[in-house]
């Protein structure tokens, strides 16, 4: 828990509770905006909503992801313009358990395909992914390297020596997790993906530099 935080009320931090939960509904929250954007995009917003009415209380009615342009709006919509129905929180957690199910569902291959007609957009959206499951490897990599783990609390830092702790199990769990993670993209990358045809001018480059080899 950090320690920089103000409260308005004449109390002591210890004797307040700090509700973590509402945080992780605003974190679902702009994760289904995020869905329900591409969802829109790709026309699939109603099974999004179908899915999503599996989740929650039986008497709610109508969609749980709208989209509400403003008067006059001439450019696409955004993010802005996604609004997501409130929930509880055992509707969060309900979510959040099945939001694999729920993206494959709400955002059907065939559509996608259809919507993104760039290879090469969609391409360089997979590395991209793959750059970030580098990045998380070589953090965790880093970390282990230097034995320590600082942990911030707001106003101050705080140095663990993973020799002596069990964080290091934690991290190395960690690490291992984005090497597979890794793998798993680049085994369907390479499984969908062929490279475009040489050019006639590549190809003659080609057979002259194993000529002169």
């Amino acid at each position: 828990m950090r320690d920089d935080l103000t409260c308005i009320l004449e109390e002591d931090l210890s004797s307040m509770c700090l509700c973590a939960l509402h945080c992780e509904m605003r974190n679902t929250e702009q994760l289904l905006k995020s869905v329900g954007l591409l969802a829109h995009k790709i026309g699939s917003l109603q099974e999004c909503n179908e899915t999503l009415s599996k989740y929650g209380r039986e008497n709610f009615k109508g969609d749980r992801i709208s989209v509400k342009l403003r008067t006059g709006q001439q450019t696409a919509a955004s993010r802005n313009n996604i609004s997501v129905a409130l929930f509880s929180g055992n509707t969060e957690r309900q979510i959040v358990t099945a939001i694999e199910d729920i993206v494959e569902h709400s955002l059907p291959a065939t559509k996608l395909a259809c919507h993104f007609q760039d290879p090469e957009a969609a391409k360089l959206c997979v590395l991209n992914k793959i750059a970030f499951c580098e990045a998380r490897q070589k953090y965790f990599t880093d970390m282990l390297e230097s034995g320590i783990f600082v942990r911030d609390f707001g106003t101050r830092l705080e140095e663990i020596q993973l020799s002596s702790s069990g964080v290091a199990e934690e991290i190395v769990r960690q690490k291992e997790f984005w090497k597979e993670k890794q793998k798993e993209i680049q085994g369907q990358f390479k499984d969908i993906y062929k490279p475009p045809p040489k050019t006639l001018r590549e190809e003659r480059g080609s057979s002259n530099q194993t000529a002169r080899s």
